[in-house]
């Protein structure tokens, strides 16, 4: 029998119908050349007139009856390992079971999982058997369900805290693709929109308190950003004294010792020109006039 020896190779028995057993070892001389795969699926068609003797021996060798049953099979397992190993189905589009992992099946090693329920999800794939991905925890609402389980945000933000000693990340700020590193089931990911989302509770929220304790920020843009000029505003007149005005050109520099690193490259003097000219952040007003800022004071 063939089908030992082809699972033996490829660690399933689901024989593609156009594979044909090549000229090599562990393959029996005798039937190389031969049309495995046109012969599995004549098995096949002929399942309902076999003899339950041989129906019995052919699944003892790992018959797979059904593609598309066997395909359902796989995306089951990878739904119940991705659990195990993440605590929840929050599974990134770009997902691939990585290789050489002994917590996934070895079928299931290369597999774009990612791809699969995005295709379950959004493009009615196996919509028949939908019952048994819900049955798993799988959900069908694209709005609720986040890309990414939590597990892994927290190890970007780690990560880029390691880099840039901050959480704060810019809005734009997407891990590159090629970015080593970042693990691989996070390149691609874009942190800065995620982090908004947590700070404005619309993701993440159970686990607010614990992104709090890591040192994240979690008050909304505008308000950190008003925390960084006022900051920035006081190691100014630590500088250069408290009768100094900010030139409109000033840049926070990078490597500063006198100034925190979150804020180098900040670029300070325009934003007190934007606050005085066009009366930006008008609300806080009394917290920069509270560390010295003299918001009246017309530029020249």
């Amino acid at each position: 029998m063939l089908l030992p020896v082809f699972r033996q190779l490829h660690h399933h028995a689901n024989v593609p119908t156009a594979f044909i057993v090549p000229a090599e070892e562990p393959w029996p001389q005798e039937l190389h050349g031969d049309r495995l795969g046109r012969r599995i699926d004549y098995l096949r068609s002929l399942k309902d007139r076999l003899l339950p003797t041989q129906v019995e021996q052919l699944d003892n060798a790992g018959m797979v009856w059904s593609d598309e049953e066997y395909q359902v099979g796989r995306i089951e397992r990878g739904l119940t390992t991705y659990k195990a190993m993440y605590g929840d189905l929050r599974i990134p589009h770009l997902f691939v079971v990585p290789h050489d992992d002994g917590r996934w099946d070895r079928d299931l090693w290369g597999m774009k999982l990612g791809k699969a329920i995005n295709m379950v999800r959004h493009n009615g794939a196996y919509e028949a058997y939908r019952s048994r991905f819900e049955a798993l925890g799988l959900t069908f609402d694209r709005w609720n369900e986040p890309q990414y389980p939590f597990a892994l945000v927290r190890q970007a933000l780690e990560t880029f805290h390691a880099q840039h000693g901050h959480y704060k990340v810019p809005l734009t700020y997407v891990i590159a693709a090629d970015d080593a590193a970042y693990t691989a089931e996070v390149r691609g990911m874009k942190l800065g929109q995620i982090t908004q989302s947590i700070i404005h509770e619309e993701l993440y929220a159970e686990h607010r308190g614990e992104l709090e304790a890591m040192g994240v920020p979690l008050k909304p843009r505008k308000e950190l950003m008003v925390d960084r000029i006022c900051e920035a505003v006081r190691c100014y007149r630590r500088v250069y004294g408290e009768g100094r005005d900010i030139p409109t050109a000033y840049v926070v520099p990078e490597g500063s010792s006198a100034y925190p690193r979150e804020l180098w490259g900040l670029r300070l003097g325009a934003a007190v020109y934007r606050i005085r000219r066009d009366g930006f952040y008008k609300d806080y007003r009394d917290r920069f006039e509270a560390v010295g800022l003299d918001i009246k004071k017309e530029r020249r």
